[in-house]
């Protein structure tokens, strides 16, 4: 089954009306191109696109959008390669990369 790579872009501007990708999707998508040479899909998805309540349950009620994000990032075969990243005020981007199955927001253990 072939990987696929899922790079989460938490800077807190929406991609809607913004006038160029943020230095942290171009950061992610170099990522995503490097997996692509090893046959690795990848997709980004800004947070700041989804409405993603705040908390620390699997679904913190209606209108959350955290539910089908952690439906899709559990749905990848394992390994499951991912990135976390968010944007650090003069100092560029901060990625957090897993390879395996860690914590995601809704798992046992991290409710």
């Amino acid at each position: 089954m072939p990987l696929k790579a899922i790079a989460i872009n938490c800077t807190l501007k929406p991609s809607a009306g913004a006038p160029e990708p943020s230095s942290t999707d171009r950061l992610l998508n170099e990522v995503l191109a490097a997996l692509a040479e090893h046959d690795v899909a990848g997709e980004l998805i800004r947070a700041a696109d989804h409405d993603i309540k705040p908390g620390v349950t699997s679904d913190e009620g209606p209108g959350d959008a955290w539910p089908a994000l952690r439906r899709k990032i559990l749905a990848a075969p394992d390994p499951r390669p991912s990135a976390l990243a968010y944007p650090c005020r003069g100092r560029g981007a901060v990625i957090i990369a897993r390879s395996a199955r860690g914590p995601c927001r809704g798992d046992p253990g991290a409710d």
